[in-house]
């Protein structure tokens, strides 16, 4: 069936009263791009062809809000519901390719149905990006770059939150600055926003306590949560004296990005580069130029990446399977749990045993919000129910026929 015109589907939906619910998990297709739902809604329209018209709008309207409410949570759908009823439920042509409706079957005064619809996930999730929706936090994600400077060869160091511009090592003070306009523009293409920390001269609004060499995990955490930023990027740049060519430099870069939520690493950069032989400052810097976008772009597209799967906001829980489930439906179910909860970005094993399988979570909601909107499943014939569920862990118990 085609899909109906935006301008008829907001009409319908204007015009009239209807009710329905949704009846069925969804089930993601094999190039994990389209998630498949069943609608199944009434119309008091006592017209079969209105009828049929109002409840596959409904059913499009439906099915929207209620993925976006797992894309991005249920309070900010709420708070931008009128944004997100003109700008994506209104284009749902370019996320839902296809829909099938059942049979219209008479109930009371007016008619039941159900339709299939398949979302794309991908193009959904690029509509809420366009508008500013994608994220689940508010604003838009802020990066900021820690990066400690080491000239091996000219025994200088430069950090941005001790040193401020002193002009002992301007060099690197200018380098810093570069690679801060460098990842802004990189990241920029993502819609991350980074601060310029050496260039708006942040160490001005650290206390003593921050003033060390080198900043620990806790340390970043507090620093991001002070600044108010979702990512730290925490890295080094070292530069020393070539051991294959006279007058060549070495470069070495690592970076890496940490979401101040839970201190965990969501993407990395490394690289090692030498410099044509020549004066210091001229091949380091000329190398750098050459060097620093790539790597700023690699980061900022592994970011993105982590962060439109969920990863970022997510955190680490223990699930646990106890019963005995085939090899070759082990994959299976880590798919199939991941398509019926949206909240669960990753399962990794962690200890198969005969009768039990012990799995890493990464999920954005609790274990024990898990077990509220899974309470049981069933996979190959086999079924599990909910044995456990609390704050840190999650567990199902394969029931006995």
């Amino acid at each position: 069936m085609k899909l109906l015109s935006v301008s008829l589907q907001l009409l319908i939906i204007g015009l009239f009263n209807f009710s329905g619910s949704l009846v069925f998990a969804q089930k993601q297709s094999s190039d994990s791009k389209l998630v498949e739902r069943l609608y199944e809604g009434t119309s008091h329209n006592e017209n079969v062809v209105q009828a049929r018209a109002e409840i596959t709008a409904e059913a499009f309207e439906r099915i929207s809000e209620d993925l976006m409410k797992e894309i991005i949570g249920e309070k900010k759908y709420t708070r931008n519901k009128a944004l997100i009823q003109s700008k994506i439920i209104k284009n749902s042509a370019r996320y839902i390719p296809f829909s099938h409706p059942g049979e219209v079957k008479p109930e009371g005064e007016g008619f039941r149905m159900a339709v299939t619809v398949k979302v794309n996930i991908d193009d959904l999730q690029s509509l809420l990006l366009e508008n500013g929706l994608f994220y689940e936090s508010d604003g838009t994600p802020t990066v900021l770059p820690v990066m400690r400077w080491n000239d091996k060869t000219n025994s200088k160091v430069y950090r941005w939150w001790m040193d401020g511009d002193d002009q002992s090592h301007m060099f690197l003070v200018q380098q810093n600055r570069n690679l801060e306009t460098v990842l802004k523009q990189a990241f920029a293409k993502n819609q991350f926003y980074v601060q310029m920390p050496g260039l708006f001269h942040y160490h001005q609004i650290l206390s003593g306590a921050f003033k060390s060499d080198h900043w620990t995990a806790d340390d970043l955490q507090i620093i991001g949560q002070k600044l108010g930023v979702q990512i730290v990027l925490d890295g080094e740049v070292s530069v020393s004296k070539s051991t294959e060519r006279s007058e060549a430099q070495k470069i070495e870069i690592k970076m890496s990005a940490i979401q101040v939520m839970n201190g965990r690493s969501i993407a990395e950069v490394s690289r090692q580069f030498e410099t044509d032989p020549g004066s210091f400052e001229m091949v380091v810097e000329r190398k750098m130029k050459e060097v620093l976008e790539q790597a700023s772009i690699d980061l900022s597209g592994q970011v993105f990446e982590a962060w439109a799967r969920g990863a970022i906001g997510a955190s680490l829980y223990k699930l646990t399977l106890r019963g005995r489930l085939p090899l070759g439906q082990q994959e299976a179910l880590k798919e199939m749990l991941k398509s019926k909860v949206r909240e669960i970005k990753n399962i990794k094993e962690r200890l198969i045993s005969t009768d039990e399988i012990v799995y890493e979570l990464d999920s954005a909601i609790t274990p024990k919000d898990l077990g509220m909107k899974l309470k049981e499943f069933e996979i190959a014939g086999l079924k599990f129910s909910l044995s456990l569920s609390n704050e840190s862990e999650i567990t199902y118990q394969l029931q006995k026929n």
